[in-house]
């Protein structure tokens, strides 16, 4: 009964049937409460979303599977010292680790949850040593920055390792199962030898002769003895009348045959279907044959088909490992590639990623996961219309992809698609309106259309139903410094920072935060760990360099604007700083070159103008100055900067010293 309702579970889990599963499983662990089987409970509720149901059943339980399923329910309900206590206790620290890779997997997620990054860091190396295809602890290191390089990761050594390991377990199972055949077959001939022994040695002989002659296949032939029973019924009328007075026979009997179905032996060495033939079989053989045919012919016979079958067996065994071991180098060599675009993606370095990327087969490009971190890599590179290229790609192929829509919304709502951003972020809600994904879409939307205070709440349920999102944490921060409450946006910059310290956006926003409240230390402070983070962004070069000429340190800052330019010479950003601290150090004819220079780029920029008046005047070349001021004007600038303009044009004529508080 036991073994019935187990094996109904787990039909029910392979199913996704998990109320029938949870059902079953509790009459189960009613009739047989063993620990085993309130595992197996667990593991119910927890597919069924019911972490806390999982984590009442298994409190106080010691098995390390367990103390492993435990943990997991104690991480869904975010009771994290409760799981870290459980797989690692401190009266204990001895103890292993439950669950191997993945129980020192998931004790690295709890350290990085909790800011213990070094911690984190041992508990993912630890999980793929012992597991080198565990993905996950990979991709977790390649966030922390601290991955090693694929080549060392995924080498010859580790698919040497691998090879081993599998060649060990299938003999072992191989071993195990011929162990069992051997105990089983003895067994019931022991319990047979009183019986009728002439039948039995008849059908050991018509045995051995169908070994010799079994298919070449990648399955063992049947063990001897194991239908005994059948061919006894089949052999001799009077067997089961035998059976029926041999009382202690018949429960040995029952006991193995129960075992061999317990241990889940081949349904195929029961198959009622070749019982007739066997039977024929025996039948002629008992008719046609004497003690002379069984002796000496078939011996030699038996000899020479059994050195052949053991020899077709060996090679196809070498046939089958050499199999395994060109499988195993191949998905190393997949993990090496994949690895290697997204280690190079988390440090940012971009190009590079792109180039690895391309390396991949056509079938493994063309997936979802890869064209989503390309468009990544794109957009890190801000390059948006490649990015909007690949990641519509993406959403094509793989529609119900979720990883990555947050990104894509943003470079939507960068590149001003206000239709193609409110068609996607309706598509995603319809696919999955709990994921954390599709309201930052919905958020995007109103934030291009300036409704800053709905995208506030959009971004604010992404956070509430994923608290662990980073990036959503990021956007509440900008919708607030938007609306200019700079204590929230504050406070929200920081927890995307408890969640993901490299979250160089978070960093970034808070730097921008402190140089419009005009505290540029700090501005400069937080502005230099965003680009420690990712040196290749010049938007950020740009912005440290902002607060190094805010902070008087104008060759610091004239250096940090050259490296700007030099990593993007499409940004018009750092061009336009550049001339402002070359105006404040009085090279006005550098200032204009390099003004001249961002025309070529923005040749509509309202304030490149106006600062090419000030130049002028500065200069005390009148005309161009008012006419750099007019053309100003007539590209619409904001209101702000409207009457600033309007201000600095009629006073072109006046002195400097009436000008100096102007533009």
């Amino acid at each position: 009964m036991e073994t019935l309702m187990v094996d109904r579970v787990h039909s029910s889990l392979r199913l996704f049937m998990y109320r029938n599963a949870i059902f079953l499983c509790e009459r189960l662990c009613a009739q047989f409460p063993s620990e085993t089987n309130v595992q197996l409970l667990a593991t119910c509720y927890l597919h069924n979303n019911q972490p806390y149901a999982a984590y009442h059943v298994l409190k106080g339980k010691k098995l390390p599977e367990s103390r492993y399923l435990f943990a997991t329910s104690c991480f869904r309900m975010n009771l994290l010292r409760e799981a870290e206590e459980i797989l690692c206790p401190v009266n204990e620290p001895n103890m292993e680790v439950p669950s191997g890779a993945t129980g020192h997997y998931l004790l690295g997620v709890i350290y990085r949850c909790t800011g213990r990054i070094s911690a984190a860091a041992e508990q993912f190396t630890q999980a793929l040593t012992l597991d080198p295809l565990l993905w996950a602890a990979y991709e977790e290191l390649c966030i922390l920055g601290i991955a090693e390089d694929t080549d060392e990761c995924f080498s010859e050594s580790t698919a040497l390792r691998l090879q081993q390991e599998h060649t060990s377990t299938s003999t072992l199972v191989k071993s195990n199962f011929a162990n069992e055949n051997r105990v089983l077959s003895s067994s019931v001939s022991a319990s047979f030898g009183d019986i009728i022994p002439k039948q039995i040695k008849q059908l050991h002989a018509n045995n051995i002769t169908e070994v010799s002659g079994y298919p070449h296949t990648s399955i063992m032939p049947p063990p001897l003895f194991r239908n005994v029973h059948a061919y006894q019924n089949t052999i001799s009328g009077d067997a089961p009348t035998k059976q029926k007075a041999n009382g202690v026979s018949q429960p040995l009997r029952r006991k193995y045959m129960d075992e061999a179905r317990l241990k889940k032996v081949s349904g195929r060495l029961f198959n009622s279907d070749a019982m007739p033939r066997r039977s024929q079989r025996l039948k002629d053989t008992t008719t046609n044959s004497n003690t002379s045919q069984i002796g000496g012919n078939g011996t030699d016979h038996l000899s020479a088909d059994g050195r052949s079958f053991e020899q077709d067996r060996a090679e196809r065994i070498l046939l089958q490992d050499s199999k395994v071991a060109l499988g195993i180098r191949e998905l190393l060599g997949l993990f090496r590639t994949l690895g290697e675009g997204f280690r190079l993606s988390c440090l940012f370095k971009c190009q590079e990623a792109l180039e690895v990327y391309r390396k991949l087969p056509e079938s493994q490009f063309n997936t979802g996961w890869v064209l989503c971190q390309v468009g990544k890599a794109y957009f890190e590179l801000v390059d948006y219309l490649e990015a909007d290229h690949y990641f519509e790609l993406a959403h094509r192929l793989s529609p119900c992809t979720l990883d990555g829509m947050d990104i894509y919304s943003t470079v939507l709502y960068h590149l001003n698609e206000e239709m193609r951003l409110s068609y996607l972020a309706q598509e995603l809600i319809s696919i999955d309106r709990l994921s954390p994904q599709a309201w930052c879409a919905v958020g995007n939307c109103f934030a291009l259309r300036k409704d800053h205070e709905t995208a506030l709440k959009n971004f604010q349920r992404s956070v509430q139903l994923d608290s662990r999102f980073a990036y959503a944490h990021t956007l509440c921060g900008h919708e607030y410094s938007a609306l200019e409450d700079y204590e929230n946006s504050i406070k929200f910059y920081r927890c995307a920072l408890q969640v993901d310290e490299r979250h160089y956006n978070a960093w970034y926003g808070l730097g921008v935060v402190y140089l419009r409240q005009e505290k540029f230390e700090f501005a400069e402070h937080h502005f230099r760990r965003a680009f420690q983070i990712n040196p290749r962004s010049s938007v950020l070069m740009c912005y440290l360099g902002m607060a190094l000429h805010s902070l008087k340190r104008n060759e610091e800052a004239l250096e940090m604007m050259e490296k700007a330019i030099a990593a993007d010479k499409k940004n018009p950003l750092p061009k336009y700083q550049k001339s402002l601290i070359l105006l404040g150090l009085m090279k006005y004819e550098e200032a204009l070159d390099e003004l001249e220079r961002l025309k070529e780029i923005a040749p509509h920029e309202s304030s490149m103008y106006a600062l090419m008046g000030k130049i002028y005047k500065q200069l005390n070349i009148l005309d161009k100055a008012v006419f750099c001021f007019g053309i100003a004007l007539d590209l619409k600038p904001p209101a702000a900067d409207l009457a600033i303009i309007k201000s600095a044009m009629e006073k072109v004529h006046l002195p400097d010293e009436l000008m100096e508080d102007d533009l």
